[in-house]
């Protein structure tokens, strides 16, 4: 009887230990902070990439300007918000090139994103994404043809520049991509964030 007894304290001894660390690894999601005071409510964050690019099968798009608008919130012990904006200007292909661009934009806005933790660095998961660009010239293969760029893009978030950033290498982080069809393209941006609410004095983190 004692050694049974013995036998069910350890079980569930063992049952309260695998219940803290499940506890522990679901709060352990990251949360939007504000100079280290997690976020109450609602912000919105704005951010310009100069000079990033979409490498379109073909033909790589560089944007001297990128603007990203998000409504940011915390839900669920986590990160959440969507992208409300992602404005496309002064697109170019490069010198030489047989296309140019004739309209570039995002489409069925807004995007849905969450935070998540790979390792010890976070990350921000967009959902959703979808832009429509348009070529154009004489001789390029795919004038007038729209051209759609749709997926989920997975960017590092350092909290030291309060910079959300997207490249191959966070794309296979955090097992996202983008694609024209069924082939990969790559999106290279960097945004610097700010609120533009109550909190844009203070510095945006993630953790």
């Amino acid at each position: 009887m004692r050694i049974s007894r013995s036998i069910v304290l350890l079980i569930s001894l063992a049952g309260i230990a695998l219940g803290a660390v499940g506890t522990s690894a679901a709060s352990a999601a990251p949360r939007w902070r504000f100079s280290g005071n997690e976020l109450t409510g609602e912000e919105k964050v704005k951010g310009v990439a100069i000079d990033g690019s979409l490498t379109v099968p073909g033909v790589t798009t560089t944007c001297e300007r990128t603007t990203i608008t998000m409504k940011i919130s915390n839900a669920g012990g986590a990160g959440k918000g969507e992208v409300t904006k992602l404005g496309l200007s002064k697109c170019h292909t490069p010198e030489g090139s047989t296309c140019s661009v004739e309209s570039i934009a995002a489409e069925e806005l807004p995007w849905p994103l969450h935070a998540v933790t790979i390792g010890t660095q976070g990350y921000v998961i967009i959902e959703g994404v979808r832009i429509g660009i348009t070529y154009a010239g004489s001789l390029c293969a795919i004038s007038g043809t729209p051209v759609t760029v749709k997926g989920t893009a997975g960017g590092l978030f350092e909290n030291a520049t309060s910079t959300l950033t997207f490249n191959d290498t966070y794309f296979k982080a955090t097992g996202t991509s983008l694609k024209v069809g069924a082939t990969a393209i790559d999106w290279d941006a960097v945004f610097p964030l700010q609120a533009t609410g109550v909190h844009s004095a203070e510095a945006l983190e993630l953790f």
